[in-house]
């Protein structure tokens, strides 16, 4: 393939007839998409990972057991509640 280096110094008048081959050649671009299956994890991995969700879930809904519990304890305003043994005093 050689580069005509004349194209660049001539100018180009589209409403010439017939027009001036400009040396350019059509051109497309092309694209293969690679069309993916969904398949099963093996069934450990599938196990650990439902385990762990599980864990995280539950650690969630018992922190938020705790939170609702303490602030319900609390409002209720009783003193001695927030007293601990071993510590002289109320907290």
């Amino acid at each position: 393939m050689t580069i005509d280096t004349s194209l660049e110094m001539t100018s180009f008048d589209p409403s010439t007839i017939p027009q001036p081959a400009l040396g350019a050649h059509h051109s497309f671009l092309s694209m293969n998409y690679i069309c993916q299956t969904p398949q099963m994890k093996p069934p450990a991995t599938q196990a650990l990972a439902i385990l762990i969700v599980d864990l995280v879930l539950l650690q969630a809904i018992w922190m938020a057991y705790k939170f609702i519990l303490d602030t319900v304890v609390s409002k209720q305003g009783d003193p001695s509640l927030k007293y601990c043994e071993g510590v002289s005093g109320v907290i």
